[in-house]
């Protein structure tokens, strides 16, 4: 997927050489074709892949008008036409970038809130020098924001913004303290108090030195309670159908990853006979894993050689000790952008409300003094002093949230935007979650849709929790491959549709970081000490204890907080 970096100068001209460490930093960890833009007070940036259609930065007409886009829309066709008709002028009738230019001109921000995608966008306007930011209504495509008396920057990666002569590193405390007491930063925070993760739905205004921000679409849905579950998975299969054609439509050599689990075997059930022909399919070998004993190599070839699919073992170079340290998100900013590559991340957690079970918290049994033995445990009296409760802080932004089903929607918010830890329980896939705001730049999944979490957002909770709803998705639609065992948890249902696989290993069981010598390196880290930051128990148990389990659910924030002190 494409990535976007912009510069607004508040008061004078862009001069390129002050901003050449976050244009360093931005292309360094960005693959593909880059496209670049300065004039007078903006600097706009885009890099994405190759096979990637999108051209991310194009005029109006009259050229008084220039947008930065980045991300991917669906179902443009119709409002395409509109605008052709009301005499809007396309180079590129299947650029997603112009759509939301000339939309913009023609509608003000009125359209967003029914457009289907994962996107962010600036339009500045060079006469009026008035400058637009949004992003979609649930904040899938992340868009880091700094506002400063000169510039404001906004960016895919936080990690640029942090690169600028100006920009103080000073860590926000508060975020801190609900990322070790809750499992993630609540809201839009990041570890940064310079730097926010713009809220969903929300657009920021610049014109004439003032600053406005508000948000268009605060998703106020309801559950309807007088449907059926079958109906339900009747509608939800028409969905999921139509937003796996959205992803496929047009496009060439794509490929799809394929699990045991439930949710890559959906995709394949939507792709027809020549699609799947097209279509190279791979599994993921787990290091230290024979691929005879790993449960998602042994279903994948099943389901393969059924099927007569090109499949291959995607094997990665084992090393004997792989160390957790601050360079491991280096390498996360590293993965490859997979534009054409179909995932099934977060079908199991959105379908069969696997996100309660794999969220650091659960926000309707947390209480209080749960948070407050937490806090006294792991942090400084001098630090308490500091900072808001976390639990006034949870308890407010989820009053915050309109829409009926506040838990749910308060898990979609945190599982495809903020930065989780292990943490209490803490979330079940490292690769994904465990490196700040990554995952949703890094995959191109089907169930990461708008007007899927939209639908989802009206349906009974008892229907979805426990895999109801999805067990009765493939039951009634998907017969043809619930013959094939599957490690997903959607099997462990009586009623389950799917068996349950009885042989080999799973591969997630298989833990092959070792923490020890990056935990021990922090903690005699003598700028960790200056900040007193950590109680002296809870500092002394951690060297006392090095392979605790608590000690290694702690080590990714640990690790990554260091390298910015």
């Amino acid at each position: 997927m494409s990535r976007i970096l912009g510069i607004y100068s508040r008061k004078k001209r862009i001069v390129k050489k002050e901003f050449e460490g976050m244009f360093k930093d931005f292309l360094a960890h960005s693959k593909g074709i880059t496209n670049t833009k300065i004039k007078d007070k903006i600097f706009f940036c885009l890099t994405k892949s190759k096979i990637e259609d999108n051209l991310g930065i194009v005029y109006n007409e009259d050229q008084s008008k220039i947008i930065l886009f980045g991300g991917n829309i669906y179902d443009l066709d119709d409002g395409i036409s509109k605008l052709i008709r009301a005499g809007h002028k396309f180079k590129d009738r299947k650029n997603q970038a112009e759509f939301i230019l000339h939309s913009y001109e023609e509608y003000g921000a009125s359209f967003l809130k029914d457009l289907n995608g994962a996107f962010a966008f600036a339009i500045y306007d060079e006469i009026k020098d008035k400058l637009i930011v949004a992003n979609d209504i649930f904040g899938l495509y992340p868009l880091f924001i700094h506002v400063s008396k000169k510039h404001i920057f906004f960016s895919t990666d936080f990690e640029p913004i942090i690169q600028h002569k100006d920009f103080s590193k000073k860590l926000d405390l508060n975020a801190i303290a609900e990322y070790f007491t809750l499992g993630f930063p609540v809201g839009n925070k990041t570890l940064f108090k310079g730097i926010k993760n713009l809220s969903p739905g929300t657009i920021l205004k610049v014109e004439k030195y003032r600053i406005s921000v508000k948000r268009y679409y605060n998703l106020n849905i309801r559950v309807n309670k007088n449907e059926s579950i079958d109906r339900f998975a009747d509608e939800a299969a028409k969905i999921i159908k139509k937003t796996t054609m959205n992803r496929v439509k047009g496009k060439k050599k794509m490929i799809s990853s394929l699990t045991g689990g439930a949710d890559t075997r959906l995709i394949l059930s939507n792709l027809s006979k020549k699609q799947r022909e097209d279509m190279l399919f791979y599994t993921d070998k787990r290091q230290g894993l024979d691929e005879d004993k790993d449960k998602d190599i042994i279903i994948a070839k099943e389901i393969a050689k059924e099927l007569g699919l090109k499949h291959m073992i995607r094997r990665k170079k084992h090393k004997a000790k792989i160390e957790f340290d601050d360079s491991s998100f280096e390498r996360a900013r590293n993965l490859p952008d997979y534009a054409r590559s179909l995932s099934g991340i977060y079908g199991g957690e959105f379908l069969g409300w696997d996100c309660f079970n794999a969220s650091p918290v659960k926000i309707n049994e947390i209480s209080k003094k749960e948070i407050d033995v937490r806090m006294k445990e792991i942090f400084s009296k001098r630090f308490l002093r500091k900072i808001n409760h976390p639990y006034k802080t949870l308890k407010k932004e989820i009053r915050s949230i309109n829409a009926e089903n506040k838990e749910f929607l308060f898990y979609i918010h945190q599982f495809t935007r903020g930065f989780l830890t292990y943490i209490y329980g803490g979330a079940c896939i490292s690769n994904m979650w465990g490196h700040p705001y990554r995952s949703c730049i890094n995959d191109n999944s089907i169930y990461k849709d708008t007007s899927l979490l939209k639908f989802l957002l009206t349906i009974p909770m008892d229907y979805i929790k426990d895999y109801k709803l999805y067990n009765e998705i493939y039951r009634v639609h998907f017969h043809e491959l619930i013959h094939i065992p599957t490690n997903s948890p959607l099997a462990k249902r009586k009623d389950s549709c799917i068996p349950k696989i009885k042989k080999g290993i799973e591969p997630k069981s298989i833990k092959v970081i070792k923490y020890g010598r990056s935990l021990t390196r922090y903690i005699q880290n003598k700028k960790t000490w200056k900040k007193k930051i950590y109680n002296k128990r809870y500092i002394k148990s951690n060297a006392d204890n090095l392979n605790h389990r608590v000690i290694k659910q702690f080590v990714n924030f640990e690790a990554w907080c260091e390298k910015f002190y």
